[in-house]
């Protein structure tokens, strides 16, 4: 395929690529413009923006200083151009996150027209470019790198990237020493935002091969020999000296925090094998892009099964793109722009917690399967014949591309929406439930924060952030015992972390005031046992440290003492409720409406109970109930566990701000 067969007039070269990129520009807006309204995410988001002190400053000298540093860097890697970028968006825009995302869109939008232009330059064909970049502007495995802020990196890096490839071609058309060294810098401004680019300088050899034809098979009689090869690799060192300098620095960096994930953990036979059933699975999400997560889980292991299906898949490919490759060089140009540009991704070397893929992996990997399909589909339907059914089957490609985009788009909009997503994908995945109990946390709903931590635990039991957060949400319902547990756990298996040896210290202190409460009211008790005041404080000290059943018996011992206690009546109501043991809670409260009909406290109580439930409408009753007998504590309503569960529903919500 050469560029004179689908050269066009000066004219309609113009009036066309136009016409491309408005629509390009009109549709990526449309269906990325809704991530103006979204937040960010408790995924990686706090450590690259929202919690990070350098970069919240804005740009300062000292946030430059620290981007292009090696520490405290919070198992990042080095990438300073695009510290440098997040630093630029506080200073425009504060801690507006869809401003931030906006920006990730832009970016893609000039990604997705320099795609096209690029193509367009390199092999003169319009509608093949122009598909490329339509594709890579619309697929939903994209959606990742744009709707995700902590995923500024990918979508900078491949700008450079984008912007070197044009370099180069203005380099092989007419070659000069500040036209390579315009395509170095722009290099290594791509390496500076994310070293995935290190795979670049093969990324030229292949484009040497097609559609720049400065590599060529040669037919000698005694086979296939490459001519120029060691001329044009000799003319990439620096580019593979840049990349080799970028791995460095990447692995000094993340070394440096002791992030690598060793041998020992993950063995390397299981790094392969994931690696090539990859492969397979992104061709797979590439053609049907449905059950997209944040975070797919890395496999304890594989059936043998699953990687010799892969490697055999990938030999019968590859062996046909050979075949091929002199009359379709673009098979063999896509293909392996795939398998290498996708090599460094693939988790045989691992820090940090490495899944098992990753939609954002293949952000420029993709582009090469797009030009094996758009080149391919071109020449099969390309002709006057099949115009028209081409034109049919790309509309209605394009069409369900975006449609999915647009829908997977929403799944970003917040933390909690992208894991219920995450775990509507797979149930199975630690991660998500971790990531799901952190945002109902912060929206005030402990309890089903704490059945989605124990849940991440069950599924990883050495997950240090689970535990951690798990003692987190056990302090707040007052289960102080538990919660030194977890912190200890989390220390055991992430030494030397800072927060959580301050929330350890803070639970132990909790621990002990409680343990010197419990001493003393004991040593009340010893002198006046039917004191039932004193029953019922005792009771409520060991509600705090979690023991129940023993809280329990303190309320019943107080009650013995005082039937009429309604403090103890209410704390041994509210005890069941925390067992499950509703219908025993509802019949004590019963009683205290009986005892005393204009307490308003009981009626909260009541609805406290039902919103334990999950009985929305009957515990909304109660509650207005309570609040015409007095109740005024608007401030206990909001911090109230017990109505985590309804928080938030509509309802609720309209009762809290009529309050």
């Amino acid at each position: 395929m050469t560029q004179r067969r689908y050269s066009h007039s000066h004219i309609d070269f113009i009036r066309c690529d136009l016409m491309v990129c408005v629509i390009l520009t009109l549709t990526i807006l449309t269906v990325y413009w809704q991530v103006r309204d979204h937040a960010f995410l408790n995924f990686d988001d706090p450590t690259y923006v929202s919690e990070n002190a350098y970069v919240k400053k804005g740009l300062t000298p000292e946030g430059f200083r620290w981007a292009f540093s090696f520490s405290d860097k919070d198992n990042t890697y080095w990438h300073p151009l695009t510290w440098l970028s997040y630093m630029l968006d506080i200073q425009l825009h504060g801690m507006n996150a869809g401003r931030h995302l906006l920006t990730n869109v832009f970016l893609h939008l000039l990604n997705s027209l320099l795609l096209f232009f690029a193509m367009r330059r390199l092999t003169g064909a319009l509608w093949p470019s122009a598909f490329v970049a339509g594709l890579f502007a619309l697929h939903p495995l994209n959606v990742e790198s744009v709707a995700w802020i902590t995923e500024r990196k990918s979508v900078l890096s491949t700008l450079f990237w984008m912007l070197t490839l044009l370099a180069y071609y203005n380099y092989t058309t007419r070659k000069g020493l500040g036209k390579y060294l315009l395509m170095l810098s722009l290099f290594a401004l791509g390496l500076m935002a994310k070293p995935i680019l290190v795979t670049m300088p093969f990324v030229f050899l292949l484009l040497d091969y097609w559609p720049l034809n400065r590599l060529r098979l040669d037919n000698s009689g005694d086979g296939y020999k490459i001519s120029p090869l060691l001329r044009l690799t000799l003319e990439k060192i620096p580019f593979f000296m840049l990349s080799a300098g970028s791995m460095y620095l990447s692995a000094v960096s993340l070394h440096s925090q002791g992030n690598f994930i060793s041998m020992a953990e993950v063995p390397l036979d299981l790094r392969i094998g994931n690696a090539l059933v990859s492969y397979v699975g992104y061709i797979k999400k590439m053609i049907l892009p449905y059950n997209l997560s944040v975070y797919y889980p890395y496999p304890k292991m594989l059936s043998l099964w699953q990687p010799a299906g892969s490697l055999l898949i990938l030999i019968v490919v590859t062996v046909v793109v050979i075949r091929n490759s002199r009359e379709k060089p673009y098979l063999l140009v896509g293909w392996l722009w795939y398998l290498v540009t996708l090599l460094p991704v693939l988790g045989l070397v691992q820090a940090g917690l490495w899944p098992a893929m990753a939609d954002r992996f293949v952000y420029a990997p993709m582009i090469g399967l797009f030009i094996m399909i758009c080149w391919g589909g071109y020449e099969v339907l390309g002709g006057h014949r099949y115009q028209q059914l081409g034109l049919v089957v790309i509309t209605a490609a394009m069409v369900s591309l975006t449609f999915v985009t647009w829908i997977h788009i929403g799944h970003w909009k917040n933390s909690k929406v992208l894991f219920e997503h995450a775990l509507r994908v797979d149930g199975n995945n630690a991660l998500a439930h971790n990531n799901l109990g952190v945002a109902l946390r912060q929206q005030g709903r402990v309890v089903d924060a704490i059945v989605h931590y124990d849940a991440a635990l069950r599924l990883k039991p050495d997950y240090p952030a689970a535990h951690h957060n798990l003692g987190l949400a056990l302090m707040r319902v007052g289960q102080i015992d538990e919660a030194v547990g977890h912190f200890r756990q989390a220390i055991q298996l992430k030494p030397d972390d800072a927060v959580v040896e301050k929330s350890l210290h803070k639970a132990l202190a909790a621990q002990r005031a409680i343990n010197e409460k419990m001493v003393n009211i004991k040593d009340a008790l010893a002198l006046t046992p039917d004191a039932p005041e004193l029953h019922y404080q005792l009771g409520n000290m060991y509600d705090k440290k979690g023991d129940i059943e023993k809280a329990i018996a303190q309320y019943k011992t107080a009650l013995a003492l005082r039937p009429d206690f309604i403090p103890a009546l209410n704390n041994l109501a509210i005890a069941y409720a925390v067992k499950g043991e509703y219908d025993n809670a509802l019949t004590i409260m019963q009683q205290m409406i009986t005892l005393q009909p204009e307490n308003a406290a009981t009626y909260y109580s009541v609805a406290s109970v039902l919103a334990r439930q999950n009985k929305v409408d009957e515990s909304i009753q109660w509650l207005k109930t309570a609040i015409r007998k007095g109740f005024k504590n608007k401030e206990l309503m909001k911090r109230d566990k017990n109505f985590d569960s309804i928080r938030g529903s509509r309802k609720y919500q309209e009762l809290l701000e009529n309050f």
